[in-house]
């Protein structure tokens, strides 16, 4: 009988050590578990912390990501014969504010879009692979027309309205200073009567006023007026012209399903200066790099309201002449919003593409390209509706600003800052420059993924 609890008593001390060693197995394989499930958010988190760092002022040297120099050449070309640079300079000169110290130049915008594009920002070029120099060569490229307004210096002869003083007399019966006789409306005008009746008693006087019978000597006056006479003048003025440009682009495949490019651009009084210029460079680049592909546009301002307004349809242009014409708008906009709401632009713009694919079926794929310089908050609701939307969304920052929630949100984030150093450039031995990776620390002024 006392020897029964002592042997149950000694397989208990024996499961002692199984069970260790079971529980030591067991939290082994859920620190596994763990660290499997947490390992893909971790590399993705690691991926995010990679930032590319893109200082326009700053030359560098060419990296393997960049353009090659007969694509940049091509696009530059482009741009020339579509006459970017004086858009984008009469652009700057107008939006650029009293108290800055530099001047926007043709030089500048043009060495702005060359290190736009040989730096090849993960938002050049959206929706396809860049194109390859030899199949580009062994294609041949198709000819487009376009329409644009080119403002030409003119000297010539113009009607200008020139003043010139002009009598009118207040009685035309008559001529200048000729004497006129007429009832006396005063008692004062008295001195202007005849001599008998300035010696009449003022009694009797007052009797011929109130008759009528007082006759006063009255002159014809004359006032003085101006009138703008139309003359000839041989002056210098600007005239707006259209004229038609042929433009080479790349043979491309017209089955291939149309892609929507909706630009979202902040018009806050904040982005007043070179960063509106920087902004209307970088849709410039998007804009000519995407020029061959069958592509739609959206377009949408914000600041303190989105612009068309949220029961209003987006700017559109599906054909090659309207998207066109609505780059051009950015030429138009007037930068003077009291705020920034970024989360309503994306908001609006995730109805948008949800809307313009239920109506069109055969649409690829969508992207949006926020340009901003501003801080905003974005609410958890608006980071759902743009995951549920699917459509990757670029940032570009145009000021050396960071906006970590912009940053978790977008596929690519990227910040320009600076304006180019054409001095010093001149003494490097290409004169070209490209973006630099730089380190990922809490100070870095730029921070951008190169894409997903």
């Amino acid at each position: 009988m006392v020897a029964r609890p002592l042997l149950f008593l000694l397989w208990l001390l024996s499961l002692i050590p199984r069970g260790i060693r079971a529980t030591i197995r067991a939290v082994r394989q859920f620190m596994k578990d763990v660290a499997e499930l947490f390992g893909g958010f971790a590399a993705q988190q690691r991926k995010k912390r990679r930032r590319w760092f893109f200082h326009i002022g700053r030359p560098e040297e060419w990296k393997d990501h960049d353009l090659s120099r007969e694509e940049v050449d091509r696009l530059l070309k482009r741009s020339r014969e579509l006459l970017d640079l004086d858009d984008l300079s009469r652009f700057g000169r107008r939006i650029i504010l009293p108290e800055t110290d530099f001047s926007v130049t043709r030089e500048q915008v043009s060495e702005i879009l060359r290190r736009i594009l040989q730096a090849n920002p993960p938002f050049l070029y959206l929706g396809r692979e860049l194109p390859d120099p030899q199949e580009n060569a062994a294609a041949p490229p198709r000819i487009e027309r376009i329409k644009k307004r080119e403002i030409v210096h003119v000297n010539g002869l113009v009607d200008l309205l020139i003043p010139e003083d002009r009598p009118i007399q207040t009685r035309h019966d008559l001529p200048p200073g000729d004497q006129a006789m007429r009832p006396a409306l005063h008692i004062h005008e008295i001195r202007r009567a005849a001599l008998l009746d300035r010696v009449l008693p003022p009694k009797l006087q007052m009797e011929r006023l109130s008759h009528g019978d007082l006759m006063v000597l009255e002159y014809v006056r004359t006032t003085p007026h101006v009138e703008f006479i139309p003359r000839k003048r041989l002056v210098d003025y600007e005239e707006e012209r259209e004229v038609e440009v042929e433009v080479e682009l790349e043979a491309v495949d017209p089955d291939t399903s149309a892609q929507l490019i909706y630009f979202l651009i902040d018009t806050s009084a904040s982005m007043k200066g070179i960063s509106a210029t920087l902004a209307a460079s970088v849709f410039c680049a998007i804009h000519r790099a995407n020029m061959a592909t069958n592509a739609i546009y959206y377009f949408r301002t914000f600041a303190d309201h989105v612009e068309p307004g949220w029961d209003q349809p987006p700017w559109q242009a599906h054909t090659l002449s309207d998207r066109e014409a609505l780059f051009e708008k950015i030429f138009t906009l007037n930068f003077n919003g009291t705020a920034t709401h970024t989360g309503w632009a994306l908001e609006i713009a995730c109805k948008d593409i949800r809307a313009a694919k239920e109506r069109d079926e055969t649409l690829s794929r969508a992207h949006i390209v926020l340009i901003t310089d501003g801080r905003s908050d974005i609410l958890n609701e608006t980071v759902l509706e743009v995951r549920k939307t699917g459509a990757p969304l670029h940032t570009i920052m145009v000021s050396r600003e960071r906006n970590r929630d912009l940053e978790q949100l977008s596929d690519s984030f990227t910040t320009l800052a600076g304006l180019p150093d054409l001095a010093a450039d001149s003494e490097t031995t290409d004169g070209e420059t490209t973006a630099a990776e730089a380190p990922d620390s809490e100070e870095g002024s730029i921070p951008s993924e190169m894409g997903k």
